[in-house]
């Protein structure tokens, strides 16, 4: 039930992204349950693999895969930020002046490991407050649309229940020209290094707005 719900969902994420840059899908914070929010944890999942996405891939065959393996491979070579770390900062860096009324804020800076039930959506409970969860399901580059990232939110509160749930995409072509992946890695990373903390800040920013607005 929760793979194809969420094939659901990435199907109308596309969608949506054909009109907004960094399109969410969204639950509902009911308000009974967002002010009652005082203590927050906030923790991210680890980085998956930064994955290149040729044109080749539109072929969906063996060929083509090998061929974003390499082109992976040779992108991995370069230093490549860690967009879960960026996020997790421009998120700490916008979170306390968006909602004051969050007394207890606590970032955890370092990457948490989740069991796989977990990715299923079973949360672990944060018993002293309210915990919300950043999963960075993807990122990397395609050659239609520059930078590209997932990321999905959840928010739990003390006895485990989840009370806010949101799912993110972003890719550079919804904001204006992207660059190719030559272009991207050239000059230690530069342009790369450069979107991806834009990006960071847009995905942050679409959290909290959405958040705010429940």
């Amino acid at each position: 039930m929760w793979a194809s719900s969420r094939v659901f969902s990435l199907v109308l994420t596309a969608a949506a992204v054909m009109l907004h840059g960094c399109a969410t899908l969204q639950s509902s914070l009911k308000k009974d349950d967002y002010d009652a929010i005082k203590r927050v944890k906030v923790v991210r999942s680890t980085t998956p693999e930064f994955w290149v996405r040729t044109a080749a891939s539109l072929l969906a065959s063996p060929l083509s895969i090998a061929i974003d393996r390499n082109a992976t491979n040779d992108a991995n070579k370069h230093t490549i930020p860690d967009i879960g770390d960026l996020l997790t900062k421009s998120f700490a860096s916008q979170i306390n002046d968006e909602f004051p009324n969050w007394t207890d804020i606590y970032i955890e800076t370092k990457p948490v490991e989740m069991p796989a039930k977990m990715q299923e959506g079973e949360q672990y409970k944060y018993k002293d407050g309210h915990l919300l969860t950043l999963y960075i399901d993807s990122a990397g580059l395609a050659w239609d649309s520059g930078f590209f990232a997932t990321v999905r939110a959840h928010m739990v509160n003390s006895d485990g229940k989840i009370i806010y749930h949101a799912f993110t995409f972003y890719r550079t072509s919804n904001y204006g020209d992207y660059r190719t992946r030559e272009e991207y890695l050239a000059d230690g990373g530069k342009l790369l290094i450069e979107e991806m903390q834009i990006a960071a800040d847009r995905i942050s920013k679409d959290v909290i707005k959405h958040l705010k607005e429940t």
